[in-house]
């Protein structure tokens, strides 16, 4: 009985030993991991991909500026599809604005104008210019960029939908 009670202290004093040692072993494996990787190896994700454009487009137009164009207020642009895309909307949703842009050749804009069927010259803008007034959309080559300008205006005429987007569109091909 008394090797028994032994044994058992003896097996106690092993565990608390091992149980004290596990965190500091532990933590001393991370310690180490961090001290032999320095943080500029480390694999990040961010940025390893080119942005699609030089250009923000949320920045070639203000608000004001879109605001203007529509005659109704607008709020702040969202942008999509990898920031080749502003959309502008007053509070209702009823009012938009929509500015794509890429950067291409004449003869991608040459192909892209042609799938649509309405689609009229639109004089004086750029190296060339398209509107469909089915789409309320100017699509507009110059700078080297293709340019698509939709203007959807609640209760106005595809006309007046059109002198919208060409007052945005003369800016943005201004500023690229």
């Amino acid at each position: 009985m008394v090797i028994e009670m032994k044994r058992k202290r003896l097996r106690g004093a092993v565990l608390g030993t091992v149980l004290l040692a596990l965190p500091v072993l532990a933590f001393s494996g991370c310690e180490k991991a961090e001290e032999d990787t320095p943080s500029s190896t480390v694999p990040t994700t961010t940025e390893t991909a080119p942005p699609m454009l030089d250009v923000d487009v949320t920045s070639l137009l203000t608000v004001a500026e879109v605001s203007d164009a529509l005659g109704v207020e607008v709020g702040e642009p969202q942008s999509y599809d990898a920031g080749t895309v502003a959309h502008y909307a007053s509070a209702d949703a009823q009012n938009v604005a929509e500015i794509s842009l890429r950067e291409c050749s004449r003869d991608i804009y040459d192909s892209t104008a042609a799938l649509y069927e309405d689609a009229v010259d639109s004089p004086n803008l750029g190296d060339a210019a398209v509107w469909s007034p089915q789409s309320k959309q100017l699509v507009a080559y110059g700078q080297g960029y293709m340019l698509s300008v939709t203007a959807d205006i609640q209760g106005k005429s595809a006309d007046e939908c059109l002198t919208a987007a060409r007052q945005m569109a003369l800016l943005i091909l201004e500023r690229l």
